[in-house]
């Protein structure tokens, strides 16, 4: 349905009352409705010379019927409101409204009340009260409370409420809004936001910037910025939102957030970058980005990334998983590939690999590999691999797959696999299966191999694996398993003591363990033994090992209570010549005191395993028939 206006068309009607007329007849010299077309509306005009009555409005002219609708009152005879029309022909015709007309004034201006809607509007001042609708403005001055234009406003002056454009191209921009494809001016003003792609001028002021592309510009102050990219001299706003920063001073007194900035001095609350900071100077209470680059130093209580390059680093906690600089000071520093730097100063250094020129001073170190010249922890040292020149480690223990040093200093223990140093001291004890030292000091001494200045020292040698000691109430029980060090390809046999003191009319009991379970069947050993007055007593086809006196007890008769006992054993695998078998064996000497000054009973003797499968046992438990060890102690050692 369009709005059609013709001149010359006129016709009559007859219909009464308020609601469409019937058009009927023609006049010589005039068209008839039907130039409007079917469905099209028109301005039309009812006059009755009858009554005096009329009506100007808009109306829908129908075909069939040749009927006009009444649908909009601009002006009658009846206040503004609908003419009840009276009996009597009236004519009919198409008008043009004095309210719907335009004009130019004297002074040769178009003055438009409501809204422009043109392809191209060109002149020296356009003033509109409501909206500007136009692909294109082109004029001196251009003010409305709403200009929308799909191509451009070219202007030196532009003012109104809200401002949307292809392009905007003025000296001064002001308004509470703007959004357009792309801004160039002089100075930008608003007082709410600014939307656009693209923005350059040589001052914006603003409360919001939102540019999906870049902002240009010597000087930008706001509120909040967003943009693809910011290119400026100066940036000052509270927050900061864009792609890229390129700047020479930024100051933001919240956060800034884009993938990639690059300034000489960025000074912030909170930095946050995906990709890149690029910077001489960086400061702020937050930094987060993948790759932070600063010529002079980085300042911050808290730094995340995943590689860190700059001279100086000062933080509380440092993140990443590359940090490289020449002093790294932090209370915690975490990376999880390695830490390059001459020197390192913190609470806690965590990485996969450290690297340090000078020196290592932290109360705690965990990583795969360190490497220092000088290394200093009062905490723990945990790492695979421990390379420097001197390492001093005070407190309890060293414990480290391999330790490399010059000189080896722990407060009480050294325990690695591997140790290899010029000096080694320790107050309480070295525990490796191989040491390389020309000195070695430490009040025991345990490993496998143990080369001193050059020369390997002859075995066997005996490791004490086990070195359990107890107080009244417990155990009932010990053991010695594959997790306390049972290795048959290190150690040829065992060294067992076990003393304590137990209630009378009480055994100890023997037996092993194969495939992770202790055999407890009825025909699992078999064992002899001597007692006390040498008379041999041999048992067969029980499910353990006695270790008794002859009346396999400790003593027997009177209340005799916490007896005391000492049990020496050697635990040896089974042999096998290929065709006899014989399952894994233990040899002992017990020894108990019994009712009277000096007396003691005393038992040797000697049982096997009966398993007829050569597999070397991988536990062996000791146990009461009754009672507990109390004030006990149980220790192990591997003989090479």
């Amino acid at each position: 349905m369009a709005l059609v206006v013709k001149d010359r068309v006129k016709q009559d009607t007859t219909t009464t009352g308020t609601g469409s007329v019937t058009l009927s007849g023609s006049y010589t010299g005039f068209d008839t409705f039907s130039e409007i077309g079917n469905a099209n509306t028109t301005y039309y005009v009812i006059s009755d010379s009858g009554s005096g009555d009329w009506e100007v409005g808009l109306g829908t002219y129908t075909a069939s019927g040749t009927v006009l609708s009444r649908d909009t009152i601009l002006a009658s005879s009846n206040s503004g409101s609908v003419v009840n029309l009276a009996a009597g022909t009236k004519v009919v015709f198409c008008g043009y409204p004095a309210g719907k007309s335009v004009y130019l004034d004297a002074s040769g201006n178009l003055g438009i009340a409501g809204t422009v809607s043109a392809t191209n509007i060109t002149g020296a001042t356009v003033t509109a009260t409501s909206k500007i609708h136009t692909p294109a403005i082109s004029v001196t001055n251009v003010s409305a409370t709403n200009i929308f234009a799909s191509t451009k406003i070219h202007t030196p002056v532009l003012s109104a409420t809200n401002i949307i454009a292809g392009t905007v191209t003025a000296t001064s921009i002001h308004t509470p809004t703007l959004s357009v494809t792309n801004f160039i001016a002089a100075t930008i003003t608003a007082t709410s936001n600014i939307h656009t792609p693209a923005l350059s001028a040589t001052n914006i002021l603003a409360e919001t910037i939102t540019a999906t592309t870049k902002i240009h510009t010597p000087a930008l102050s706001a509120t909040n910025i967003t943009a693809g990219s910011v290119t400026a001299t100066s940036i000052h706003t509270p927050s900061l939102s864009v792609t890229n920063f390129i700047a020479a001073t930024i100051t933001a007194t919240s956060n800034i957030h884009t993938p990639a900035l690059s300034a000489t001095n960025i000074i912030a609350a909170t930095i946050t970058a995906t990709t890149k900071i690029h910077t001489v100077a960086l400061s702020a209470t937050t930094i987060s980005a993948t790759n932070i680059h600063a010529t002079t130093k980085v300042h911050t209580p808290e730094l995340s990334a995943t590689s860190i390059y700059t001279p100086t680093l000062s933080a509380t906690n440092i993140r990443g998983s590359s940090i490289s600089g020449t002093t790294v000071s932090a209370t915690n520093i975490h990376a999880t590939t390695k830490i390059h730097t001459p020197a390192i100063s913190a609470t806690t250094v965590s990485a996969t690999n450290i690297f340090v020129a000078t020196k290592i001073h932290t109360p705690a170190i965990s990583a795969t590999t360190v490497s220092a010249t000088n290394m200093t922890a009062s905490g723990n040292v945990n790492a695979d691999v421990v390379s420097a020149t001197t390492l001093l480690r005070s407190g309890s223990q060293l414990v480290a797959p391999i330790v490399s040093a010059t000189i080896v200093r722990a407060g009480s223990e050294v325990i690695a696999p591997n140790v290899s140093a010029s000096n080694i001291y320790a107050t309480v004890k070295i525990h490796t299966p191989s040491i390389s030292a020309t000195t070695v000091s430490a009040t025991s001494v345990y490993a496998t191999n143990f080369i001193k200045g050059g020369t390997a020292l002859a075995g066997p040698g005996r490791v004490l694996l086990v070195d359990n000691d107890w107080s009244t109430g417990t155990p009932s029980a010990v053991t010695f398993e594959d997790a306390d060090g049972m290795d048959w390809s290190t150690y040829s046999y065992f060294d067992i003591e076990l003393a304590g003191y137990i209630s009378t009319s009480c055994r100890i009991i023997c037996q092993m363990s194969q495939g992770g379970a202790y055999e407890v069947g009825g025909t699992d050993y078999h064992y002899a033994n001597t007692a006390k007055n040498f008379t041999a007593g041999f048992s067969n086809g029980t499910s353990a090992i006695n270790i008794p006196n002859a009346s396999n007890q400790i003593y027997k008769g009177s209340a005799q209570y916490n007896e005391m006992f000492h049990l020496k054993a050697s635990l040896y695998h089974g042999l096998s010549d290929g065709t006899n078998i014989d399952g894994p064996w233990i040899h002992w000497s017990f020894v108990s005191n019994v009712a009277g000054t000096g007396n003691r009973a005393h038992a040797n003797g000697t049982g096997a395993l009966r398993n007829l499968v050569a597999t070397a046992i991988d536990g062996i438990r000791f146990q009461l028939s009754t009672g507990t060890m109390n004030n006990g102690s149980f220790k192990v050692w591997g003989i090479v």
